[in-house]
């Protein structure tokens, strides 16, 4: 599961700043799944704060390159923020909610960053 972590430059969209965030996503990813030790809660807080600024960043380069599919887009960011949201406010308390989280988290890297985002990167790649 380690290698679902690691950063590749296919998955570049070839902003440097974008690029970065993702980046700093998957080492949060890494973080969460792999490393034991660490405060779920905190790092589920410290990944809202993130999502909320990598999203609006994100929107704004779809938004320059005039990415054909940005509002359908926006609104898996705004459901990605309140499914996050939701999780937070229940609180990360026990083993359960601790799994909920990591596969709330994986989702997230599996369908919208690899999948979904994908569309968006090919697309800027080709403008």
């Amino acid at each position: 599961m380690e290698n679902l972590f690691e950063w590749s430059s296919k998955y570049s969209v070839g902003n440097e700043t974008i690029d970065s965030q993702h980046e700093q996503l998957f080492e949060l990813g890494k973080k969460m799944v792999i490393d034991g030790n660490t405060d779920i809660s905190q790092l589920m807080d410290t990944l809202y704060q993130y999502a909320k600024d990598h999203f609006e960043t994100e929107e704004e380069h779809m938004r320059s390159i005039s990415f054909p599919e940005l509002e359908a887009h926006r609104q898996l960011h705004k459901e990605l923020l309140t499914d996050l949201k939701k999780i937070l406010k229940k609180g990360v308390k026990s083993d359960k909610d601790i799994d909920r989280a990591k596969n709330f988290f994986l989702c997230w890297l599996l369908d919208h960053v690899m999948m979904q985002d994908m569309k968006y990167f090919n697309y800027a790649r080709g403008n």
